[in-house]
């Protein structure tokens, strides 16, 4: 394989094998939305195995941890629920799916969800790459939960392994998707199975790309998920 050809761009070209059709009703800011969502029903279907009637906390609430717990919600989570910094999220996070949110800025947040979850959790995602989520992971999981990492660290990070240990937790990686995950998303979206065009809170023409970067990264205005309009 060679380099990555780059982004950004009004045209791509890729294999038929990896490409998937969707319903012509289907608005393209939700079709836009099957890559991210099948990173969800990735870790929730395949490396969580989430089933009915499990506690599942998400630590992040950016588009891919408010689409995951989207697909918990699907999957027949009974607890869900939420973390972030970001109150406008977690306000989106609240309506999509009826996740239970704290923020996480606020000192007394753990001590909340210790309260109201004693048992803790069953599964805990980490999709926020905050090193400090790690050790959220493991103080609220469950003794035999799972911790699943979606989230993408840049720096190694402390992880308590003796607690991991005396707690039996197991501690699963979760990257990208595979063709079901991808069909699942497609269908998903083309069903209306869920509020999805409500993540998309800008759509920017392709020339303002870097204003869309900076929008993102220094939140400059609240925003979850921003798009690029290719011209026609």
């Amino acid at each position: 394989m060679g380099a990555w050809p780059g982004s950004f761009a009004e045209y791509g070209i890729a294999k038929g094998s990896v490409t998937y059709r969707l319903d012509p009703a289907t608005p393209l800011q939700a079709g836009v939305l099957a890559e991210p969502l099948a990173v969800g029903i990735h870790g929730v279907f395949r490396q969580a195995r989430v089933g009915p009637g499990d506690r599942v906390l998400v630590l992040g609430a950016g588009p891919i941890g408010i689409l995951t717990a989207m697909a918990a919600r699907a999957a027949g989570a009974a607890d869900l629920v939420v973390t972030d910094l970001l109150d406008f999220n977690l306000a989106v996070a609240r309506e999509l799916c009826g996740a239970v949110t704290y923020n996480s800025g606020t000192t007394a947040w753990e001590e909340a969800v210790t309260q109201a979850y004693p048992e803790h959790f069953d599964v805990a995602f980490l999709c926020s790459g905050a090193p400090i989520t790690v050790r959220q992971a493991v103080a609220h999981t469950r003794r035999g939960g799972r911790i699943i990492v979606t989230g993408m660290f840049l720096d190694p990070v402390e992880l308590d392994l003796t607690a991991v240990n005396l707690n039996e937790l197991e501690l699963v990686g979760s990257v990208l998707y595979d063709p079901w995950d991808f069909r699942q998303a497609v269908e998903w979206i083309d069903a209306g199975r869920f509020q999805f065009p409500k993540l998309v809170t800008h759509i920017l023409p392709l020339d303002m790309a870097q204003d869309a970067l900076t929008l993102v990264t220094d939140r400059t205005e609240d925003a979850v998920k921003v798009l690029l309009e290719i011209p026609r």
